[in-house]
C-alpha cells in the first residue's frame, strides 16, 4: 500500500500514480490519495490515475488505521467522505 500526497515536489501524485501503474509488477498495489488540494475533479482524476481512494486531510487519525484495515482487507474503493 501507498499513501500517495496528490502534490509532490515536481510530479504530482496523480502522475506518479499513473505512472506506478503502467508498470506491470504494481497492479496490484493499492495507492491511497491523501489530499488537502481539493478541487472539482481531482477524486476523478486520482481514481482514473489507478487510486483505489481519496482522503481529505486533515485525516482523522483514529479512522485511518481501520480505513487502512479495510483496503488490504478487501481492497475495495473508499472515499474520505464514508
Amino acid at each position: 500500500m501507498i499513501l500517495m500526497d496528490f502534490q509532490l515536489p515536481g510530479l504530482d501524485g496523480v502522475e506518479l500514480t499513473k505512472k506506478l501503474k503502467a508498470d506491470g509488477r504494481n497492479q496490484d498495489v493499492i495507492v491511497l490519495m491523501l489530499t488537502s488540494y481539493d478541487q472539482q475533479g481531482d477524486e476523478q482524476k486520482a481514481m482514473a490515475a489507478g487510486c483505489a481512494g481519496y482522503l481529505h486531510k486533515p485525516i482523522d487519525t483514529q479512522l485511518l488505521p481501520k480505513i487502512i484495515a479495510s483496503f488490504l482487507r478487501e481492497g475495495k474503493g473508499l472515499s474520505g467522505t464514508e
